[in-house]
């Protein structure tokens, strides 16, 4: 059976601009069978599904890794905007160090 995922409401949670193409991020739900009957997990990613730059399936965001799937809403928004965060600190910190050469 092939994946599905399910655009969900964030319950309450904010979420960080995509780090590598600054679009809005979404949470979805992604639904498996388990041995204890159905696992969901959830996951935050990129809201750019259309072309990007020479990519036809949009930014490499809008598919997350395995990594960043979790059963909670939280753990899933810490996760996501865990990694904006030190992407955007990353991206400022070569801009000064370029700046300064």
């Amino acid at each position: 059976m092939p994946t599905q995922f399910t655009k969900i409401a964030l319950h309450g949670q904010m979420l960080s601009a995509c780090p590598v193409c600054n679009s809005p991020a979404e949470m979805y739900e992604r639904k498996e069978d388990s041995k204890g009957g159905e696992l969901v997990l959830k996951a935050v990613m990129c809201s750019h599904v259309t072309k990007f730059g020479p990519l036809e399936d949009g930014c490499p965001m809008s598919l997350v890794p395995e990594e960043y799937y979790r059963p909670r809403y939280v753990e899933a928004a810490y996760i996501w905007n865990r990694v904006a965060a030190i992407g955007n600190a990353r991206f400022r910190a070569n801009i000064t160090t370029r700046e300064k050469e």
